[in-house]
């Protein structure tokens, strides 16, 4: 299977390299930190902004708590596994709901 992959990557001959972010449009100061840390070139203040909205949990209790706002709160992780694990969790919450879609 790995080799059909490699095949397939090989045919590929054009690059696009997208450098306009348009889900962040409304919150430009946000997607300013987010292309600056895309090129390496953050600076105080987006490490500030970054850190004012880190996730509550056991080690930051004093971070956001994301309940209120868990439908429409889009969250950077630093591992796929964390990324992984959030979405699995999202998953089951939507799915077990009384109103929520079945879990094929």
């Amino acid at each position: 299977m790995a080799r059909y992959g490699r095949l397939v990557w090989k045919t590929v001959d054009t690059v696009v390299e997208l450098t306009e972010q348009k889900r962040m449009q409304e919150d430009p100061e946000y997607a300013t930190a987010c292309q600056h840390l895309r090129i390496r070139k953050c600076d105080l203040s987006d490490m500030k902004m970054f850190n004012s909205c880190l996730v509550q949990s056991h080690s930051n209790p004093n971070g956001t708590n994301l309940l209120p706002y868990q439908d429409t709160t889009t969250v950077i992780v630093h591992r796929n596994v964390t990324r992984q694990h959030l979405n699995q969790a999202k998953v089951l919450s939507i799915t077990q709901s009384p109103r929520g879609p079945s879990l094929v």
